[in-house]
């Protein structure tokens, strides 16, 4: 999830780079229905904007009196009927929102004539060309982020209310659904107040007639209980792209809805002001009321409680009394937060009636049951970079999504197709033409935006944003796209050791078929002076299954945990031991590998190989006590059975390459492997994985361990389990999860192990304030390992933790951080101390300390 966002932002950030070298040697509506009034009532169209920056200003209030108001849209548009009454006695008309000067205007029937006559005809209107603007000025004092309330408030009632039909209101709690989604996402520049220094962008006047970047999607949400979720993409187009590899999506940049207990929003997560328990954080006031005919509307403003520390959020919620469910939304962080982005988001819901035919015994034919549910109708989200290209010019990028055509029934058909992977693009979907679009864009393109692909597109001709696009993308997800090949950057510098020095290297895969695949690799390592190599050959049957037969002569770590080739299934450390790593095997390895996706949430890897294994570090072995040493050379023919469990985990496709969007659901990795004719064995391995996300106490990571070998007699050392070990001095940097900070490496070795990892992320919780926000993390490791016939091993000291290891330790990250464009690098410290019985006389044989580094928005 974190690769699809980062992209997203790379796109736009491209098509700045490009623009601001060249924007400057640059030169430089269609019509909507207007309705007709309805007899007996002045209708007045129009819209509220911000008086300075000349924003729309989304949920404004006007109300007239006597029920007669109206609520401003995503927009700023608003439509308002004034009822004629005989005689007409002048009313005043209110219009406010919170931030802003309550602006009043008296309206008499003379003045409501005169604006009814001015409107144009049906059909004369351009789009934003409103029949009446009215301006509201920001107040002079900053609106307080805290709210001085109590519980006597009626906001509080609401809120209630609104808790107990939550579930009902929730899109997600229906049977299944679907919708298709217009997505329109802009790129424009900000200059603040503050900035001082003039740029290019500033003075040049063709930027008020254009955006830095615009991107369209169209995309079909489906939804059925209890989690399968898919949004297929129709049709995309990004300004300045012949063929766009990035689809914007704005439900990965925001809820589909409010109505979840906590929202992960940049990599943060926030807990929602209707989640349960919500008055212990929340505070609650009624800002306004207004009366209509069908119900009645309450404004309220919510903010956290000031001596509560969580991820909260302020802004306004608009509750209408028919059913207690949110009409309207305004959520964004509180302006105290030292973020470098900054988000806001606008959502309205809208209320759907449709008929549902009733099936079963004794029920009449065709008898329909009639159905009112709440569902989203407008998703607008709003990104500020606020350091990016620099203070003085900012990016904004504003997204607004439009859903239409829902659905309450169930696609079967539908479902099977997309079972695959949660994110699809239809083939071609960039090239789809203008009746397409005009179809999903609830209003034409403006001057601005029709200026903006024109412009920006013949940038495109003459400058390789496609190519920089699939470079920049292909190196995200580990693929450069290079003519008809696909260079693997991973194998250039990604296996530097203690034991080959620095290695260098290429690797590369076809892509002269869809179905078949050609790759091999090559390395040499400076230390060692030896060559390795690889090759494979890949044929894929379908988006679930594939064959892949290889070879190598490579080196690979001893005794360590080796998960094979199915993806996602590496542990996080092993990466990190490759750079610390001096006890290396020297393979030679025919293998093939059959690859399965039976089922959405489950992958299995059939693996058959024969493999020559030499440690290239002193080592004999002696199956048995008092036998001649064995050969340093093993063989051995194993078959494999592994196994990936990810329960409502989520894909899409980038780049070529299938990307996770994670779960919060457990993950189960399983591995059995049959030793044969030359090591006759066993071996199981277990893993277990969950992370708990709390309100207000952060998240806790649990992992779970379990490793068992069969075996008539003893196995060599290259066969057994590494302990998990990453200690070779007292102080090193980077921090990897799932291993012992105070074993040193290869230490211990096991036929049999179990070991819990368990930490706990206070994050900023425990203690924030502008500036200073360390996160605290609390670290539990617990480990056993058995192993017998040490003494089979010979040069090597090798022992088992029969007794158990326990470490405990505690990380304070971000105790100093470097702003960097759109990102925070924060560097912090970890200390661990080894405190089992087994633990060292010498403090420093049982301490470790380790570099915490983090990237953050």
């Amino acid at each position: 999830m974190k690769k699809i966002k980062k992209l997203i932002f790379l796109a736009f950030g491209l098509i700045f780079l490009f623009l601001g070298s060249n924007l400057w040697h640059l030169q430089a509506q269609n019509q909507t229905p207007d309705r007709a009034a309805e007899t007996g009532f002045w209708l007045l169209e129009g819209r509220v904007l911000d008086k300075q920056t000349q924003e729309a200003i989304a949920f404004a209030n006007l109300y007239a009196g006597q029920g007669q108001g109206a609520v401003s849209d995503v927009n700023g548009f608003f439509s308002l009927k004034i009822k004629k009454e005989t005689p007409f006695v002048p009313q005043n008309l209110r219009i406010s929102f919170i931030g802003y000067q309550t602006q009043n205007l008296t309206l008499d029937s003379a003045w409501l004539s005169a604006q009814t006559l001015q409107r144009p005809k049906a059909g004369q209107r351009k789009k934003d060309e409103a029949t009446l603007i009215f301006y509201l000025e920001a107040n002079t004092e900053l609106l307080s982020e805290v709210l001085i309330t109590d519980k006597k408030d009626p906001a509080y009632a609401i809120i209630e209310q609104v808790l107990k039909n939550k579930k009902r209101h929730n899109p997600y709690q229906n049977q299944a659904f679907s919708c298709e989604i217009y997505h329109k996402f802009v790129l424009v520049p900000i200059f603040p107040k503050t900035a001082e220094a003039d740029s290019v962008f500033k003075n040049n006047p063709l930027l008020d007639s254009l955006y830095l970047g615009l991107m369209e999607s169209v995309s079909a949400y489906h939804y059925q209980k209890p989690d399968w979720i898919a949004e297929e993409i129709l049709a995309n187009r990004l300004s300045g792209f012949k063929e766009p590899r990035l689809a914007v999506l704005a439900t990965q940049l925001q809820p589909f809805a409010f109505y979840e207990e906590t929202f992960e929003i940049l990599e943060k997560t926030y807990v929602s002001p209707i989640a349960d328990g919500t008055f212990n954080r929340y505070e609650f006031e009624l800002q306004d009321t207004l009366f209509r005919a069908q119900d009645s509307l309450f404004l309220i403003r919510y903010a956290p409680m000031p001596q509560k520390n969580f991820n909260g959020l302020t802004g306004l919620l608009y509750v209408s009394s028919r059913g207690y469910a949110l009409e309207n939304v305004l959520a964004e962080p509180l302006a105290s937060e030292n973020n470098l982005l900054h988000f806001k988001w606008q959502q309205k819901y809208q209320f759907l009636t449709y008929y549902d035919t009733l099936l079963g015994e004794g029920i009449e034919k065709n008898s329909r049951l009639k159905i009112e549910k709440w569902f989203p109708e407008q998703l607008n989200i709003s990104l500020q970079f606020k350091s990016y290209p620099s203070p003085d010019v900012q990016l904004r990028m504003e997204g607004k999504s439009f859903v239409q055509n829902v659905s309450f029934s169930t696609n079967k058909k539908r479902k099977a197709g997309l079972t695959g992977l949660s994110f699809t693009k239809t083939p071609l979907s960039y090239t789809k033409d203008s009746v397409f679009w005009n179809k999903y864009r609830n209003t034409p393109l403006d001057e601005r935006e029709l200026r903006t692909y024109a412009v920006v597109d013949s940038l495109g001709e003459k400058l390789p944003l496609d190519l920089a696009m699939n470079l920049l993308g292909g190196l995200a997800v580990n693929r450069l796209p290079i003519g008809k090949l696909d260079i693997l950057p991973h194998y250039l510098f990604g296996y530097s050791n203690d034991y080959e020095g620095f290695r260098l290297g290429l690797g590369a895969q076809s892509r002269f078929s869809r179905f078949f695949f050609l790759g091999g690799a090559v390395g040499y390592g400076f230390k060692d002076k030896a060559f390795k190599y690889r090759s494979w050959a890949t044929v894929k049957f379908s988006n679930r299954a594939h064959l892949t037969l290889s070879y190598k002569n490579d080196v690979e770590e001893s005794a360590n945990r080796n998960w094979d080739n199915l993806w996602a299934m590496a542990d996080p450390a092993l990466d990190f031991r490759r750079f610390r790593a001096f006890r290396f095997d020297a393979h030679r390895q025919w293998g093939a590998l059959l690859s399965l996706r039976p089922q959405r949430y489950l992958k299995i890897e059939l693996t058959g190989r024969e493999s020559e294994i030499r440690p290239q570090y002193a080592y004999a072995f002696a199956s048995e006590e008092g036998a001649a040493l064995d050969t340093n050379v093993f063989k051995v023919r194993e078959l494999g059975f592994q196994m990936r469990f990810a329960y409502k985990e989520r894909f899409t496709e980038q780049f070529g390459k299938v990307v996770s969007l994670g779960t919060d659901a457990p993950i189960v990795w399983l591995a059995l492997q049959r030793g044969i004719l030359y090591q006759n064995y066993w071996k199981l391995q277990l893993d277990f994985e969950k992370t708990w996300k709390w309100k207000m106490w952060g998240e806790t990571d649990l992992s779970l361990q379990v490793g068992k070998i069969w075996s008539e007699k003893s196995l060599p050392y290259p066969f057994l389990f590494d302990g998990g070990g990453i200690k070779n001095s007292i102080f090193y940097g980077l921090n990897p999860k799932k291993c012992f900070y105070t074993m040193p490496l290869y230490a211990f070795a096991a036929e049999q192990y179990a070991h819990i990892f368990l930490q706990h992320h206070f994050k900023e919780l425990l203690f924030k304030t502008r500036y200073f926000a360390p996160q605290i993390s609390l670290v539990h490791h617990i480990g056993w390992g058995l192993l017998s016939n040490q003494e089979a091993h010979k040069h090597l000291q090798v022992q088992g933790y029969e007794k158990g290891y326990a470490e405990a330790g505690l990380q304070l990250q971000n105790l100093f951080k470097l702003n960097y464009r759109i990102y925070k690098i924060g560097f912090g410290l970890g200390g661990y101390y080894r405190y089992d019985s087994g633990k060292s006389s010498l403090w420093r044989d049982n301490a470790a300390f380790n570099l915490l580094v983090g990237v953050s928005w």
